[in-house]
């Protein structure tokens, strides 16, 4: 996530050449600078969520289930308030380059920004697949750890799926862009 911000700022620049007009470059540069400046906000979430995921829910403390339940209750309330939060910024971010995308003329440009916000959203899908690992621990159902485990890595390959799209979607864009 973090070389995509970086990716997405350098794209500011690119952006003016891509737009008809100057009127039209500073608006879409306009918009990009906002959009990034919002989404950028996310990195912090990402580092946060996935050091925590990685902190309660790695193979020690899936193990320790469902002895530490409430211990992984509190770890998963947490993360799935912080992705509520990324969802929110990425949700304000998105409208903003689409936008400006559409002020673009050149196609290619179009088309590799549109890989970009394809990959955000990809994300955004996966992240349900992580809040779907957090409901786990409160699933009264759930009274063993192999239980909890097989039904916790199902949802992990699904989340890896899309970050395996969502990945894709931004080598293609910036490979589109130039970078």
């Amino acid at each position: 996530m973090r070389m995509m911000r970086v990716v997405l700022l350098a794209f500011l620049v690119i952006a003016f050449s891509g737009c008809k007009g100057a009127s039209r470059g500073k608006q879409a540069a306009a918009l990009l600078a906002k959009a990034n400046t919002v989404w950028a906000k996310s990195g912090t979430n990402t580092e946060e969520w996935t050091a925590e995921w990685g902190r309660a829910f790695g193979p020690e403390g899936r193990a320790r289930f469902p002895a530490n339940r409430a211990a992984l209750q509190t770890s998963a309330d947490k993360i799935v308030k912080i992705l509520d939060d990324e969802k929110r910024l990425i949700d304000e971010a998105v409208p903003q380059y689409e936008e400006a995308i559409a002020l673009m003329t050149d196609e290619r440009q179009q088309q590799g920004f549109k890989l970009l916000v394809s990959s955000m959203k990809t994300n955004l899908e996966g992240y349900e697949f992580v809040k779907s690992q957090m409901q786990l621990v409160t699933d009264e159902s759930i009274v063993d750890a192999k239980t909890f485990e097989e039904r916790f890595l199902s949802l992990g390959a699904q989340f890896g799926r899309t970050q395996r799209v969502s990945n894709a979607q931004l080598a293609e864009g910036k490979r589109m862009l130039g970078m």
